[in-house]
């Protein structure tokens, strides 16, 4: 018993340095392992994910270990409906997943880039997650409302902008190919598609899911425009053009 008691006390240390050691690696190492301006999954994604697995193979043994810490004062969980082992996986996980947010700021020149790249991981961890989610019992977590919360951010930064050319009221009601809002709208539309084509979303659901929220965002504005000025798209702007090259969109 002794013997046993020393490790389970050596599991709980590894488990403590488990969850501290990936924000220490992220403090002195930033973006090292990940391409920097790249969406892509980063590698301490990869590695929490690879942590939550081991945890979780081994559920009986550690949850009891966990208890254990529990009375001793060393873990407190946040949610007592929950199982203690269930605690350490959501608090890590939400914890990397808002390091990664604060520190990769400063890795994207552009902001639309980042969210894309928020969206990425936290989906990454969300869909690995779901068999441990759905065993717990847990409703549905955190990581889907941030991922909402990211794609928002990611309209408003990626593409309210090209509807300001429509929206402004500060631009000339003209309607000349050379100054006209439907113009710029097309100008900045072709350009934002031709950026983002290139970016990455590795996963086809989010992928099409961020496509039909672009889509869902600027085309019953460009509708509404038309018809409140009474004219017709040109043949660059028709609504099957532009949703044509929004279904291009991030496949690298």
């Amino acid at each position: 018993s002794t013997e046993l008691a020393k490790l389970d006390e050596a599991i709980w240390d590894t488990m403590v340095d488990m969850r501290a050691g990936t924000l220490v690696w992220m403090e002195d190492n930033g973006c090292c392992g990940h391409p920097c301006g790249s969406s892509d999954i980063h590698k301490v994604t990869h590695s929490i994910i690879s942590y939550t697995e081991v945890l979780w193979a081994n559920y009986r043994s550690l949850n009891r270990i966990l208890d254990g810490a529990y009375l001793r004062g060393e873990f407190k969980p946040h949610n007592q409906s929950v199982s203690h082992l269930t605690n350490l996986i959501m608090e890590m996980v939400c914890s990397i997943e808002d390091k990664l947010a604060r520190k990769s700021q400063s890795w994207f020149p552009d902001e639309s880039l980042w969210f894309l790249f928020l969206i990425n991981n936290a989906y990454f961890m969300l869909q690995k997650l779901q068999t441990i989610w759905r065993l717990a019992g847990l409703p549905v977590p955190i990581l889907t409302h941030r991922i909402d919360d990211y794609i928002n951010g990611y309209l408003t930064v990626s593409w309210v902008p090209v509807l300001r050319c429509l929206c402004d009221p500060a631009t000339p009601c003209c309607f000349a190919r050379t100054s006209s809002p439907l113009t710029k709208f097309e100008s900045t539309f072709h350009k934002a598609c031709a950026t983002q084509k290139l970016w990455k979303v590795p996963d086809p659901d989010m992928r099409k899911q961020i496509r039909k929220a672009i889509i869902e965002k600027v085309i019953p504005v460009f509708i509404q425009f038309l018809a409140d000025n009474r004219i017709s798209a040109p043949a660059g702007v028709t609504r099957k053009k532009l949703e044509e090259m929004l279904g291009e969109l991030f496949e690298g």
